[in-house]
């Protein structure tokens, strides 16, 4: 019996994975930065990470309807819906208190930011009919 050689070719193969774009270009990214996952900084006291959210962004046109309110100007979009286990929590500012979305957290609530006038680059968000500015949005376990 005789062997004989077969030549191969090593091919490299690159993986590539792309963040869908920030769309927004006065406002700025809203979602909690600080989250480890589960456990950290306690069992019971944790965040989740953006990345395993995950938080999506889109720039929405005068008219678009935010919940009970309809936007004004172009504005920045996101509509928090978390995994399973937490609920979103957002900063309510000039209450300096964390208060949950709507239903307490557990149904999606979505936050707008103006990208022009005078209330550009402020967030708001839209809890149950009320509309309150704020500066951060998370996903916690309680």
């Amino acid at each position: 019996m005789t062997l004989t050689c077969i030549p191969v070719q090593n091919v490299d193969v690159t993986t590539t994975t792309t963040a869908n774009p920030f769309p927004c270009s006065v406002c700025k990214k809203i979602y909690n930065t600080g989250c480890q996952g589960y456990g950290t900084p306690s069992v019971t006291n944790w965040c989740t990470p953006e990345a395993d959210v995950p938080v999506t962004y889109s720039l929405e046109e005068p008219g678009y309807s935010v919940g009970y309110f309809d936007l004004t100007v172009k504005s920045c979009v996101t509509t928090l819906s978390c995994p399973s286990g937490t609920v979103n929590w957002y900063i309510i500012e000039k209450m300096t208190a964390e208060t949950p979305g709507n239903n307490l957290g557990v149904l999606p609530t979505t936050a707008f930011c103006a990208e022009s006038g005078p209330e550009a680059g402020v967030w708001y968000v839209d809890i149950d009919a009320h509309v309150w500015q704020t500066s951060q949005i998370t996903c916690k376990n309680t």
